[in-house]
C-alpha cells in the first residue's frame, strides 16, 4: 500500500500527461485564417499590447512593447532573480 504523500509525489512528478483531445494525441492540423506566431530578430512587427511574441516586438518605447523573452517572461532565465530561503 502506498501512503498518501508518496502517491501525491508520484502523481505530480511521474504520472503521464492527461491528453484527452485529440484522441490520437497528435497536434491538429492548421486551420485556414488562424493566427500564426510572428516575431523575430528583424524589424519590429506592427501590433497591439499586450505583446505575445517570443522575440522581437511592436516598438521600442518601453519594455511593454518588447517580446516575452526580452522581458524575461519566458526563456532559460525566467523567474525571480533571487533564491528562496531554503537554498
Amino acid at each position: 500500500m502506498i501512503s498518501g504523500l508518496k502517491r501525491l509525489a508520484w502523481e505530480m512528478w511521474f504520472a503521464p500527461s492527461h491528453i484527452v483531445y485529440p484522441e490520437d494525441g497528435r497536434q491538429p492540423s492548421y486551420v485556414e485564417g488562424a493566427n500564426m506566431q510572428f516575431g523575430g530578430l528583424g524589424p519590429d512587427v506592427p501590433g497591439d499590447r499586450p505583446v505575445r511574441y517570443v522575440v522581437g516586438g511592436i516598438d521600442k518605447d518601453g519594455p511593454e512593447d518588447r517580446g516575452l523573452s526580452e522581458r524575461c517572461i519566458v526563456g532559460f532565465n525566467s523567474g525571480p532573480s533571487f533564491y528562496a530561503k531554503f537554498v
